[in-house]
């Protein structure tokens, strides 16, 4: 939850992938929502995302 919390200090808004798997999840996830996101939002949001690591 740690990357959850710091991904949202920076404007990104994920949720942990763990709750969308019918069964137990082999590894760490994430979910990320893009359907009504513009190219320029996406590309953005990575980026955020790329600079916590």
């Amino acid at each position: 939850m740690a990357f959850v919390e710091q991904a949202s200090r920076v404007g990104v808004q994920i949720s942990a992938g763990r709750g969308y798997f019918p069964a137990e999840a082999g590894g760490s996830h994430l979910r990320l929502s893009y359907a009504a996101a513009s190219p320029g939002v996406i590309e953005e949001g990575v980026q955020r995302l790329g600079s916590l690591f």
